[in-house]
């Protein structure tokens, strides 16, 4: 494992945190990063780990862990204590650093039939929700998966809500009780596929999902988008504004808000993104700056958001390879570029009106 301190050369004292997932890039092993906001453009994280540098990983039951090569999700868990991730066909949950110790991992599970998983949620009760993004209806939705008392789960699912295709964002909502999950009608790359937010009610006491949804709205356009015609306007993250009832929802071509409590009205496109301007000049040249991003969040207080897109344009250019930052009411702008993937980034701090459940791993049960 690396600690790193931040650039000793700088003159700001390092500002809030955010956390992102790095791809596996030649001999450079896939890996999970802390920075410093105030620091972005430092190469230097605040902290690191990869199953491979985890010197506590040890025996056969972790080369499958340590042979991952995708961080499809990178969370905030646990109040700060913790970090939730999907590291290859695995979720992971780390302690981050206290006291001068290293982050560590504290609990794994393989995914079940859920290789191409795209976000994690944690639950009340010790449960971890797993955006399965699954091809086909009968299979495919929301799995939970439970926490449980030796540091390798069991590699099984407890539940799995089937019925939408290409699930690729969770936010948990502790004052209605709800999952919200972000999916398509079909496949994307079906005919006439359309963009879908859902809200699936969690009972805490039975640790399970209602298979039904309680509230579904349309998302995106439902057209078939400019740079793969091939496939829909399909979502593909979900987040909460601090402090409020809305959520963003970014999908293949723009980006979206809505009020919740609102259940007569719908998403519409997000004012907060009016004065955005991407990084990706094809993006702008092609009209659509606001495409493809991955994954979106807003901090509390300045509103700055923070996302991961594509710089490059075109049918296969998928992955980002930018951590963007823009400021809302000012319309600044900043960047970060790892220099390879970087699927999602979050700002690694609780979102007031959206906070993550408390839970336990095997280290404190």
């Amino acid at each position: 494992m690396q600690m790193a301190a931040p650039n000793p050369g700088a003159t700001k004292t390092p500002g809030p945190f955010f956390i992102t997932g790095l791809y596996a890039n030649g001999s450079t092993h896939a890996q999970i990063c802390v920075y410093s906001r105030d620091l972005a453009g430092s190469p230097l994280p605040v902290w690191t780990w990869s199953p491979v540098t985890d010197e506590t990983l040890s025996g056969r039951e972790w080369d499958d862990l340590k042979a991952s090569t995708s961080v499809t999700e990178v969370k905030w868990a646990d109040g700060g204590n913790k970090a939730v991730a999907l590291v290859g066909g695995y979720i992971v949950l780390l302690s981050t650093p206290n006291g001068g110790r290293q982050p560590r991992l504290e609990f794994a599970t393989a995914l079940q039939n859920a290789q191409n998983a795209h976000s994690v949620e944690v639950l009340p009760g010790n449960m971890i929700a797993v955006a399965d993004n699954g091809h086909h209806p009968a299979g495919s939705g929301v799995q939970l998966y439970a926490i449980g008392d030796h540091r390798m789960g069991t590699g099984r699912y407890e539940q799995q809500v089937t019925g939408f295709p290409s699930t690729h964002g969770l936010l948990w909502d502790q004052k209605t009780g709800y999952l919200w999950v972000v999916g398509d009608s079909k496949w994307p790359t079906s005919e006439g596929a359309q963009g879908l937010v859902r809200a699936y009610a969690y009972d805490p006491a039975t640790k399970r999902l209602n298979q039904k949804h309680a509230v579904q709205k349309e998302v995106g356009t439902g057209w078939r988008t400019v740079e793969a015609p091939d496939e829909w306007d399909g979502p593909h993250d979900i987040t909460g504004i601090p402090d409020t009832r809305e959520i963003l929802i970014t999908t293949e071509q723009d980006v979206y808000t809505w009020n919740v409590d609102d259940l007569a009205a719908g998403p519409v496109w997000a004012p907060q993104m009016t004065r955005f301007t991407t990084f990706s000049g094809d993006r702008h040249e092609h009209g659509y700056p606001r495409s493809r991003i991955k994954s979106i969040g807003m901090r509390a207080g300045s509103k700055e958001i923070i996302y991961t897109q594509p710089t490059s344009w075109g049918e296969d250019a998928d992955y980002p390879d930018l951590i963007g930052f823009y400021e809302a009411t000012q319309g600044g702008r900043d960047v970060k570029r790892p220099r390879r993937t970087a699927y999602k980034a979050r700002w690694f701090e609780a979102t007031p009106g959206w906070q993550s459940p408390p839970l336990r791993t095997p280290e404190s049960i």
